[in-house]
């Protein structure tokens, strides 16, 4: 399928390396495939892009018919992970010949999502990743896919109301977790391999020390060290990733925003750094508490650059600038 980029997905600018599989001995660029938006193709999720923990999403989004792909298969799940790939369309069942029901995807009244432009927020944090699907197709509103390393995912498909529809999966055969299903909203985690998945009213939890945290709306959740005030998020310990929401803790490590429209994560190292990423429509105001996190003590780099930060109870806070065109951002929390 072919697609225009609007977000630089390789960096065909860097220096040439040797290439053992050219027949002259020659030389290629030193790719480095990583997430993207891709205008009339969709989001694609990278992880570890040639390393042991290689995992790849491609959600597919679609703005109106060409002449052989159609809208109506939006929000198909390409996966492949652990080596493996999980989904996949046989010949043309995309394309000429059609045929919904060997999709990947949410079947609501024949079709999927439905044609919508590819203009959703790419929540590139790392090991977690989030990118929300908007569709046209009436009552099936969106599908937001969380994805995990290369362990699962987590398939959000937002319905109006009690409205039904169908999950699928066509291809291969990985271990899939119904954690909610319909009428009305459905929650699949998918995995490589089997793994404990433990219904919660907020998402679920992922063998007992990982918190998957979906829905359709703004959510206040407590559970025993876990406190969410949001819509989406991610959570294990001392790693915190804050895409659609407010707030987000898990024992004594918390982060949360305020002011305009963003997510970002942020992961605490065994020295006590903090490193995170950022992104979304508008910057605010971010605000960190950990153990030990001393305002007096430290120094906040965005971009490698050192921005002012104030202390607040239990940590820090600092104010940050993000757009659409500028991706993602990473941050930095150390000793002076």
């Amino acid at each position: 399928m072919a697609a225009r980029g609007h977000r630089q997905a390789v960096g065909l600018d860097a220096p040439l390396e040797p290439h053992e599989g050219h027949p002259k001995g020659g030389r290629h660029p030193a790719i480095k495939l990583q997430s993207a938006l891709l205008t009339d193709y969709g989001a694609v999720l990278w992880y570890d892009f040639a390393g042991p923990h290689e995992a790849y999403v491609n959600i597919q989004q679609l703005n109106g018919r060409g002449y052989r792909w159609s809208g109506a298969a939006n929000g198909t799940v390409y996966y492949c992970a652990r080596g493996d790939k999980w989904s996949w369309n046989e010949d043309e069942e995309s394309g000429d010949q059609f045929n919904i029901k060997r999709l990947t995807l949410f079947n609501v009244n024949g079709s999927g999502l439905g044609a919508h432009e590819t203009d959703g927020i790419l929540y590139d944090f790392g090991g977690a990743q989030f990118y929300r699907a908007l569709g046209s197709n009436g009552p099936y509103l969106s599908r937001g896919v969380m994805m995990i390393r290369d362990e699962f995912i987590a398939i959000y498909d937002d319905m109006e109301g009690d409205a039904s529809g169908a999950f699928q999966w066509f291809g291969g055969r990985p271990h899939i977790s119904p954690v909610r299903t319909g009428p009305g909203d459905n929650l699949h985690i998918v995995s490589p391999q089997e793994i404990q998945v433990a219904a919660k009213p907020f998402g679920a939890a992922v063998g007992g020390r990982e918190f998957v945290l979906m829905s359709d709306r703004d959510q206040t959740a407590d559970d025993g060290p876990l406190h969410f005030e949001g819509r989406t998020g991610y959570a294990r310990e001392g790693e915190l990733a804050l895409f659609e929401g407010k707030s987000l803790r898990l024992g004594g490590f918390a982060i949360s925003r305020d002011g305009g429209d963003f997510g970002f994560s942020a992961r605490l190292a065994a020295d006590g750094s903090i490193d995170g990423r950022i992104a979304g429509r508008e910057g605010g105001t971010i605000t960190i508490a950990a153990p030990g996190l001393d305002a007096v003590k430290v120094r906040v780099t965005v971009q490698e650059r050192t921005v002012p930060h104030k202390a607040v109870d239990g940590g820090i806070a600092f104010d940050v600038k993000i757009s659409v065109p500028e991706g993602c951002k990473d941050f930095r929390v150390e000793k002076r």
